[in-house]
Order: C-alpha cells, then sequence, then structure tokens
C-alpha cells in the first residue's frame, strides 16, 4: 500500500503516483506562509498552488506547444488537478523536446522530492543569500533567497531545493524548485542561520503546521457551510 504524500518522510517512487495526485497534495498547502527569520533579515512567502506547474517543469515539456500557455500557472494547475497531464506525456515530452535545458531525470527527480521537502520545511533547512557576482557556474535560478536541505540517501547526499525570487512590492514568491547533486553550484553564496521558520494555516497564523490535516478539515468544512 502506498504511503499518503502528508505522511511521505522520503522520496517517492514517482510510478506509484498520478501527476494528479501530486496536484491535490500540494493544493492543500495553497495559502499557506512560510515565515522565515535569521539574525539579519526575516520574510515570508505565500505559498501558491499555481507554481506547481513551474516546480514540475511543465514549461520544459510544453514549450513547442501552440497552446503552451494553458500549461503554466492557473490552467496549468487545473489540468495537472484533473488528470490532463499525465507522468506518461510528461516523460515523452521532455525527451522529445530537444532544445530543453532539463532532462527527464531532472523533472523526475522534482516529483520524487517535492512531498518529502514540503512535509519536512520546518527541519533541518537552510538558507542561502543569491547574488549573481557570487553564484558558480551557469544557473538559470533569478531568485533572492535559496532553501534547501541536506538529504542524506543512498550513500550521497542530495539537496532539494526552493529558489524564492522578489516580485513588486517587495513580495517574495516561490520561483522554482530543483535537485542539486553538489551544492557547490551555489558558489560562495552567504548562508544565513535559521532562527525561526514556520509553515502557518490561512485559517490561524498561530496553529500548528503539525495539524496540517485537521486544518484543511477544518477549511473544508467551512467552504462547506459557505456552499
Amino acid at each position: 500500500m502506498k504511503i499518503p504524500l502528508l505522511d511521505v518522510n522520503m522520496k517517492i517512487n514517482c510510478e506509484d503516483y498520478t501527476l494528479k495526485e501530486i496536484a491535490l497534495y500540494f493544493e492543500h498547502f495553497n495559502g499557506y506562509t512560510l515565515k522565515v527569520e535569521t539574525n539579519t533579515i526575516s520574510f515570508k512567502v505565500k505559498i501558491d498552488k499555481n507554481t506547481l506547474p513551474h516546480m514540475l517543469g511543465l514549461q520544459h515539456a510544453y514549450a513547442n506547444k501552440k497552446d503552451s500557455r494553458e500549461y503554466k500557472g492557473k490552467k496549468g494547475f487545473e489540468k495537472l488537478k484533473n488528470g490532463k497531464v499525465t507522468l506518461e506525456e510528461l516523460k515523452y515530452n521532455i525527451k522529445n523536446n530537444k532544445k530543453s535545458k532539463v532532462s527527464w531525470k531532472m523533472i523526475q527527480r522534482r516529483i520524487e522530492y517535492l512531498p518529502m521537502f514540503f512535509n519536512n520545511i520546518e527541519r533541518r533547512t537552510r538558507l542561502k543569500i543569491i547574488s549573481e557576482n557570487k553564484i558558480c557556474r551557469n544557473s538559470l535560478l533569478r531568485g533572492k533567497y535559496a532553501i534547501f536541505k541536506p538529504i542524506y540517501e543512498e550513500k550521497k547526499t542530495i539537496f532539494p531545493m526552493i529558489s524564492l525570487k522578489e516580485i513588486e512590492d517587495k513580495k517574495i514568491v516561490i520561483e522554482t524548485f530543483i535537485i542539486e547533486d553538489n551544492i557547490s553550484f551555489l558558489g560562495g553564496l552567504e548562508e544565513e542561520t535559521i532562527k525561526k521558520i514556520e509553515l502557518v494555516s490561512p485559517l490561524d497564523s498561530t496553529y500548528p503546521f503539525s495539524n496540517i490535516k485537521e486544518l484543511n478539515e477544518k477549511r473544508e468544512e467551512k467552504e462547506t457551510q459557505k456552499n
């Protein structure tokens, strides 16, 4: 029996789950706010379910399609949630896009590590400040901060990370989610020790993240009552 995605604490086998299940899982985090505090900086990031298509790399799989915009943002998320994008189709498109800068293995690893990363985002998380003149080798990251976790698996360490970028009004949002085998790709970026990191509910800013299932049950109950 496969583990419910909200209970996952390690890498999953992406063949065991559909992209629809991944979308429904990530929707649980919609509206949550990630608050990060160090000795010198503090910021918060509101999680938006519509960033999932970009995090999973749909823009690379459908870049050559006439309706490529249908696979981005809100429309892209709805396609994932409604089962309109399958793992097989995503894999086929990535492998057959000769101009793509990412491989299927890179996309596959994003899917495999995403639930574990978000389920444990408050634990053993580290932060680096992204600076163009310090980042090592060519990078597609355009964010301001990189939040990452060292994960020890199969006799090696890998680094799942989210890049956070600043947009208008100094709002911080998720840029992308990637997996790296070697953190040296971040070069000499300055690291800030995280004093406090928490994921708080859209219902109650003081409610602990550990009760996410209960929170979502309450949110669903509240929405049902409205209807």
